[in-house]
């Protein structure tokens, strides 16, 4: 055990370091899970899951940037540690494997909601066309029909 003044050696980690960089490997994975779990469900067209998921996007998010940045700050130490070394290199491997679940879910995401712009568009469309049209209607409220519309030439004064 270290005290307070002794600084770590060569094959002694850096108090934190190494478990930091495990905090993030298990933090990427589970983000990973999520992203793959969500990706099967937009597969399948079950979008309802993605607004559930979005919270627990947001949290493990977030708390994988801040382990980060904390390992950032500990750069020398991870450079003087062979195990934290190995820990860094299989968190680059989960990154890697994140980002490509990342791209997928992107490219999903935005298939699913040019899928719903697409029929909302179409809906409303078809609703245009069956809105009644301006026009001169009769007293039963049907439309009059004219083979000359109405102009002021053809008007007598």
């Amino acid at each position: 055990m270290m005290n307070q003044h002794q600084q770590p050696t060569l094959n002694q980690p850096h108090p934190g370091v190494q478990e930091l960089i495990s905090k993030a490997n298990s933090t990427c994975v589970e983000l990973a899970d999520l992203l793959n779990a969500e990706n099967s469900a937009l597969e399948a067209r079950q979008v309802d899951t993605i607004e559930d998921n979005l919270k627990v996007k947001r949290k493990l998010a977030h708390r994988f940037e801040r382990l980060m940045s904390d390992i950032r700050l500990q750069r020398d130490a991870l450079k003087q540690s062979p195990a934290a070394k190995r820990a860094a290199q299989q968190l680059q491997q989960n990154i890697s494997q994140y980002e490509k679940l990342a791209r997928r879910n992107m490219l999903l995401l935005q298939s699913a909601y040019d899928a719903r712009a697409s029929f909302l568009n179409t809906v409303r469309d078809a609703v245009a066309a069956q809105r009644p049209q301006p026009g001169l209607y009769t007293n039963t409220g049907e439309k009059k029909t004219h083979s000359n519309p109405a102009s002021i030439v053809n008007q007598s004064v």
